[in-house]
Parts: structure tokens; C-alpha cells; sequence
């Protein structure tokens, strides 16, 4: 993907149309259009307001990485790939639950 890719992409998830994320950014919502449309590329400042906004790395909003993860974070989950994430989710987190129940059980 590309960084305009990457930026409409997180832009979506967090429900926001380009004038609102404009806003947020303090510029215009053309140079988000032309960003997304990979005419232009943002700054260096945008870039870290964006990573911030997102909670994602500059290098995965630049390309250099698909994982998504989160800069200044000591949560070792944020090390996993979407796919790494998914298995977790879906097969590591039920077990984890289950024993919370059991444990919790046990105290009554």
C-alpha cells in the first residue's frame, strides 16, 4: 500500500471524512485529498500528528512495515501482525477468558 493508501485506510477507521481530519490537522482538506491520492506526500510534522491520531508507527503509514503498531508503547501485542493478531484473538484470548471464569469461580 501506499502512504496515500495507508492514510485514507486509518482515516476510515476512525470514521473521519477528509475535511474533519483537515480540521484536526490544522490545514486544508485538499492537501489530505492530494495526500491520498499520492500527488503530494505530508510533512514530517503531519506525519507524527497523524501516527499520533492513528496509533500507528511512521513506518507503517510510510510503507516501511504492514505492522501497524503503535509508537511509544510498552504493549508487547503491538509487535504482532494483523494476521498474528487475528490467531490471538480468536484462539489465545477464549482460553484466557475461560480461566479468568475458572479462577473467579474458585473464590466463591
Amino acid at each position: 500500500m501506499t502512504i496515500g493508501q495507508r492514510i485514507r485506510s486509518e482515516r476510515k477507521k476512525k470514521k473521519l471524512t477528509q475535511q474533519e481530519l483537515a480540521e484536526i490537522m490544522g490545514i486544508n482538506n485538499t492537501a489530505v485529498s492530494k495526500w491520498e491520492a499520492d500527488v503530494n506526500q505530508p510533512d514530517y510534522v503531519y506525519l507524527i500528528k497523524m501516527c499520533d491520531l492513528f496509533e500507528c508507527s511512521a513506518d507503517y503509514l510510510l510503507g516501511r512495515t504492514d505492522t501497524i503498531a503503535a509508537h511509544r508503547t510498552n504493549d508487547p501485542m503491538s509487535d504482532l501482525s494483523e494476521e498474528g493478531l487475528e490467531f490471538f484473538k480468536k484462539v489465545i484470548e477464549p482460553i484466557v477468558e475461560k480461566e479468568i471464569e475458572r479462577r473467579l469461580k474458585g473464590r466463591k
